[in-house]
């Protein structure tokens, strides 16, 4: 395609200079009057020669890059020929979304282009004539001829000028000149009725130059262009400047208003906020330990470890080799022995810069380390003694809780160099505990090494001269280039924007394939920047949606891209264009269907705009009423924007956990929370957005001010200063907010490490449920005192601490009547009621749930008899 439309545009820019050029030469043919009388005749065709040479040469060159100019634009061309209607139709012109989308750029460049020839060929007209006319020393009278050639070349410029006027009009949609982004008041009542002056003034003016053709001087025209550029200044900037001043300034609001509402409706709309639902939330003060129970799904989910330490335990524990490195840590969800369960996992990736510090020389950094192995799994939430993670898949090789039975990470996020796979050296694996085990890359994938040729085309693309000579590679051999999985789906498809973070996933082993394959995760998005009346913020584009998400193969490199919105128009288009490139979203396995999520990075952004956007009334939004704002927490001794977080939990009237991606929001200029925004992965919900308001007139601590009473916590205080002494250092991770059914949580975790080795360990757990604050060292200990309104019983200091509860199975009383039978109930009752308080204290939350139940039907069964003797009576 951007070969049919460079030689295409560059041969029509040729042909139309020939045109001109052949035009010209006939209408005024070369006389050399003056050079005859000076320069011998052989000078005078070299003189000829070499005129023609430039011309030729400033042609070419000129076609050129006219034909580059448009194969650039080949996307913008093939979306405007392809496009999908979006539905909706902007009020000001009449216009679908689709023609400012897709129809008006292509337009646009059409017409400047269309217009940077049409000047080009009109100098090299110009000049074609001043060469003649120079032949002849300029002693001759300029011929109607030429005079109608070039006004028919200006006219076609100024019939350009107009048609960029005429397309101007609908560029309002997307001005920012008034109160907010899109066709205001002034851009209506002003700038409109200026650009049909000034194409009136442009066609006026083209007019008079075609009079002017039979008459002598250049009056006509002075006149044409000199009203045309009076119209500029004083129609296309004074009077809109002016009417904005006197009229709309001192009565904005009531002209903005209704271009307000064009705004937050289109802004919506482009974000993907227009069906995001907005619930009140109760706000009860604390989280009952009724709640507690409830919820065990949600609180052993609770993720403990942020990513940032973890990454750096992770490279102390698991790495295992120099070569390899842990570059990030992702958050998923897995089901772990029949449990719905969140983890943090990492790869365990090659890095070219240790295997060439560690193992240097060209065949161990192409040939022999060409891979990295396996990755390292934790639960959000566990934790060892020594406050180190505890992990569900480790170790060379690999083992734990899930089958990995293709560990070999070939593709992936520190992949940027190319290896040569199959050749004579033997691939290094992994270390056992008592050998190096060695493999050969199995797939079909990369490039085949076969001939001379390929091996000398690879040698100089990747100028790398060993890949012609080096005896170790064979005919079998293959060479993997762009095997960083976001330069690969780049090469592919340039047009999507990529989230900021791609992330592992471990297909377990099925009956389909056998092998427990890892691939990567990309979401990625269709922008646009044309979207009308959608404010733009610091980024290049007013219209996102998470259309596609992209799956790599670690192993393969097999790229697969799956539509997942197939509402979105824009990547309808792309799709018709490349039909080939894409999958429908029904096509997509189960198995990988279970891991997609909600990107963050799109969640910030839909977060961003709804700060603002969530506001009904255009009056409140002019004025900047009830503005939210992210809240602040400390993260290693620093205050920084609350990042969204992951976590398992049920949303309010939902009977299932799911995976969420979650973070309160403040009012601005204020600490209190104000609400909290979910962005919903599992499912049929995925891609949902909903947000939970807190009730007005209850006063809700936002994630700052807890963190200030967690500072000002005389008893907490001191141990936080305690554990950051000399030669540690004291990590204060994510503050999380866990909304657990009509109540609000506050968790904090708490590293510490040496300033001088740093290995981070989770030592402490701090929770805040009302006005109660604790830090214990593990979370089931911080929940049992937190929601403990009594002080727990101390032991004496001789003896043992007490075991936990363990639940068995409580036989359910039989009740025989009686004022004996209800007296044994009562006292039955509060043995179960004094167990399960102790079970509470000891963080022992299963016996606690059982000694509950018990509870409960002691209860029943003593109403009753207590309604038996009654009727009795």
């Amino acid at each position: 395609m951007r070969l049919a439309l460079f030689f295409g545009s560059s041969s029509l820019f040729l042909v139309l200079l020939a045109v001109n050029l052949v035009l010209a030469r006939r209408i005024v043919p070369l006389q050399p009057v003056l050079l005859s009388a000076l320069l011998p005749e052989g000078d005078i065709a070299a003189l000829r020669r070499l005129a023609t040479l430039l011309l030729v040469a400033g042609a070419v060159l000129a076609a050129f890059l006219f034909g580059a100019a448009f194969a650039g634009q080949w996307d913008t061309i093939l979306l405007w020929l392809n496009a999908e209607s979006f539905g909706v139709t902007e009020e000001a012109f009449g216009r679908d979304v689709s023609f400012y989308v897709f129809t008006l750029p292509a337009l646009e460049f059409i017409q400047s282009w269309g217009l940077a020839v049409a000047v080009v060929i009109t100098i090299f007209t110009a000049l074609s004539y001043a060469y003649s006319f120079g032949l002849r020393r300029f002693a001759v009278v300029v011929p109607r001829a030429v005079k109608g050639h070039l006004s028919l070349l200006l006219v076609v410029i100024l019939g350009l000028f107009t048609w960029g006027y005429w397309l101007d009009r609908f560029g309002l949609a997307l001005s920012e000149n008034g109160a907010v982004l899109g066709a205001t008041f002034t851009d209506l009542h002003a700038r409109l009725p200026a650009l049909y002056i000034l194409m009136a003034m442009a066609l006026l003016a083209a007019l008079l130059i075609v009079a002017n053709t039979f008459r002598k001087g250049l009056l006509l025209p002075a006149l044409g262009l000199g009203g045309w550029l009076l119209a500029v200044i004083v129609a296309g900037n004074i009077y809109p400047a002016i009417l904005q001043r006197t009229n709309v300034q001192p009565n904005e609001f009531e002209k903005e208003q209704v271009y307000i509402q064009r705004n937050m409706d289109f802004t919506r709309l482009a974000y993907g906020l227009d069906n995001v639902v907005t619930n009140e939330f109760a706000s009860e003060p604390v989280v009952s330990a009724e709640a507690i129970l409830r919820n065990a799904d949600t609180l052993q989910n609770v993720r403990l470890w942020d990513h940032r330490p973890l990454r750096q335990t992770y490279n102390q524990l698991q790495t295992l080799r120099p070569q390899y490195i842990f570059s990030d840590v992702d958050v998923d969800r897995y089901v772990i022995n029949g449990e719905y369960r969140q983890v943090m996992l990492g790869a365990r990736e090659l890095s070219p810069t240790r295997v060439a510090a560690e193992s240097p020389g060209w065949i161990n950094g192409r040939l022999k380390f060409t891979h990295g192995y396996g990755l390292a799994m934790s639960p959000v939430t566990e934790f060892s003694e020594e406050g180190r993670p505890t992990l569900f898949v480790k170790d060379l090789p690999v083992s734990g809780e899930l089958t990995v039975s293709r560990p070999q990470i070939y593709y992936g996020e520190r992949t940027g160099n190319y290896v040569i796979v199959n050749s004579k050296e033997k691939e290094f694996d992994f270390v056992s505990e008592f050998e190096t085990t060695y493999t050969s890359h199995g797939a079909e994938g990369g490039i085949l090494l076969d001939s001379f040729i390929r091996r000398l085309v690879y040698a100089w693309e990747l100028a790398d001269i060993n890949i012609l000579i080096s005896g170790q590679i064979t005919d079998e051999s293959r060479l993997l280039i762009r095997r960083n999985i976001q330069g690969r789906i780049n090469e592919i498809a340039p047009f999507l924007r990529l989230d900021s973070d791609p992330y592992l996933v471990v297909l377990e082993p099925t009956a389909d394939e056998p092998q427990g394959r890892l691939i990567w995760i990309q979401d990625a998005y269709t922008v646009t920047n044309q979207f009308p009346y959608s404010q733009r913020l610091a980024i290049d584009f007013n219209y996102i949606r998470n259309s596609v998400k992209v799956v790599v193969d670690a192993y393969t490199g097999q790229v697969t891209f799956y539509i997942v919105d197939p509402d979105d128009p824009i990547v309808r288009t792309y799709a018709k264009i490349f039909p080939d490139l894409f999958t429908p979203e029904g096509e997509i396995p189960d198995s990988i269907r279970a891991h997609l999520r909600y990107p963050e990075d799109l969640f910030r952004l839909q977060v961003e705009v709804h700060l603002t956007y969530h506001i009904e009334r255009t009056e409140d939004l002019y004025q900047k009423n009830d503005l939210w704002a992210v809240p602040t927490e400390t993260f290693i001794s620093n205050e920084q924007e609350v990042l969204p977080y992951y976590v398992i939990m049920r949303l309010p009237g939902e009977s299932e956990a799911e995976f969420l991606l979650i973070l309160p929001v403040t009012p601005a200029g204020r600490r209190n929370a104000i609400a909290w925004i979910a962005g919903r992965s599992d499912g049929e919900h995925l891609g949902e957005l909903v947000v939970y308001q807190f009730q007005a007139g209850i006063q809700i601590d936002g994630p700052s001010q807890v963190e200030s009473r967690i500072d000002q916590d005389t008893v907490i205080s001191p141990q936080l200063t305690l554990l950051g002494q000399e030669g540690s250092e004291l990590i204060r991770g994510n503050l999380l907010m866990i909304p657990i059914e009509d109540s609000i949580m506050y968790i904090e975790p708490v590293y510490l490490q040496a300033e001088i080795n740093p290995f981070p360990e989770l030592k402490r757990v701090i929770v805040v449920n009302g006005n109660r604050i604790v830090m214990e060292p593990t979370l089931e200990q911080a929940l049992a005192k937190v929601i403990d309104a009594t002080p727990a019983v101390q032991p004496a200091p001789t003896d043992p601490p007490p075991a936990p509860t363990t639940p068995e199975p409580t036989p359910t009383p039989t009740p025989v009547g009686g004022t004996e039978d209800i007296a044994a109930l009562v006292r039955e009752a509060q043995e179960a009621y004094d167990s399960a308080q102790q079970a509470l204290r000891d963080g022992d939350f299963a016996g606690y749930g059982a000694q509950i139940q018990r509870l409960e039907q002691l209860l029943d069964q003593l109403a009753e008899l207590t309604s038996q003797e009654e009727g009795s009576q």
